[in-house]
């Protein structure tokens, strides 16, 4: 799951290397790879360029620059290399979906299949040793994708200026940045997000404002995919709460058919509600957490759980 870490961040991050990486490359590899801070990897320790780009996490966009002579188009180059970043971001996205309805599916079958072994299995266990479960909680990831914290029309603002002939700190007014530019602060150690970073590495207006253009693009499906994503992601919230209401009255309902006289069948063990009550409510925060309704998924697993044990007859 180590690759569910990073979310968005780790992709704008890649971005920023994209961008120094393709601007140097389009004059020379060796340039390229000194940008990213790989040039010493392949002169000093003889490794090969495409080893050296993929421990920065930059193995796809290798294999664009492998067809790419010195002195390409190198617009051409920088838009290809951030379409894939945005392929990239939407192709975990989807990822993380389909590991999401995995762990709602895992969460109400051992739920099920818990409930189903300590009611008609005859099956014995206290409640405590469900308690164990939580040990894992840790391990299993947040699913969450992030937030785009910059309007994508700000790269285009950007832009303009540069193109109209305005300088890196003028064009920086648009990140709220010109005025502690220009007074007490030096271009160098300004803080700037990730897509514009690249400002601080090359002077050409007209690069950059090529950059900042392609840069926006890749920004704009970035916010597409995340609207996506969020959609997605309320509907899920919805469907785990449903399904964990009804894993809460699936269990009453399980201790009153073993209890009701049609059956003949009694309670064996005295500890059996509350061993259904803490196993349920286990599988429940494990398999909430990828979404971040954990909180919620408890809460609604015992109010279910209550309500149905007070109304549903013995």
């Amino acid at each position: 799951m180590r690759m569910f870490r990073g979310g968005l961040r780790s992709y704008l991050a890649k971005a920023e290397l994209v961008q120094k990486l393709v601007l140097g490359w389009a004059s020379s590899p060796a340039l390229g790879l000194k940008m990213v801070s790989a040039y010493g990897e392949v002169a000093v320790d003889g490794e090969r360029a495409r080893r050296a780009l993929e421990k920065k996490g930059l193995s796809e966009v290798s294999k664009i620059l492998a067809s790419i002579p010195e002195g390409g188009d190198e617009e051409a180059s920088l838009g290809s290399s951030l379409t894939l970043i945005s392929q990239l971001l939407e192709a975990d996205a989807q990822s993380r979906e389909r590991w999401i309805y995995l762990a709602i599916t895992l969460g109400m079958a051992l739920s099920v299949g818990v409930s189903l072994a300590l009611t008609l299995g005859g099956v014995s266990l206290e409640f405590y040793h469900f308690l164990s479960l939580l040990l894992l909680y840790p391990v299993i990831p947040g699913l969450e994708l992030g937030q785009l914290e910059h309007d994508p029309f700000l790269a285009d603002a950007v832009a303009s200026t540069l193109e109209s002939g305005g300088g890196r700190v003028y064009a920086l007014r648009h990140l709220g940045l010109y005025e502690k530019l220009l007074l007490d602060q030096p271009l160098h150690e300004a803080e700037l997000p990730e897509w514009a970073r690249v400002l601080l590495e090359v002077s050409d207006r007209e690069r950059l404002a090529v950059v900042m253009r392609r840069t926006s693009n890749m920004l704009k499906e970035f916010r597409r995919i995340i609207s996506v994503w969020r959609a997605k992601m309320r509907s899920l919230k919805v469907m785990s709460l449903v399904i964990t209401s009804a894993l809460g009255i699936s269990n009453v309902l399980l201790l009153r058919i073993i209890n009701s006289p049609l059956l003949g069948m009694a309670i064996l063990n005295p500890d059996l509600p509350v061993s259904l009550l803490v196993s349920g409510l286990v599988s429940v925060i494990l398999s909430s957490k990828p979404v971040d309704v954990t909180l919620e998924a408890s809460a609604v697993y015992l109010l279910s759980f209550s309500l149905a044990y007070s109304l549903i007859p013995q």
